[in-house]
């Protein structure tokens, strides 16, 4: 995660991967994305 874009490099990224994109898309629009991983 990269401010608000969300990478995989290989599959076996995809489980984390699809933790930080479910998160992205909960998160209100114009909200703090926080830290970057």
């Amino acid at each position: 995660v990269d401010a608000r874009l969300v990478t995989s490099r290989k599959p076996d990224d995809l489980p984390a991967f699809n933790d930080a994109l479910l998160k992205e898309l909960m998160m209100a629009p114009g909200t703090d994305p926080g830290p970057t991983s």
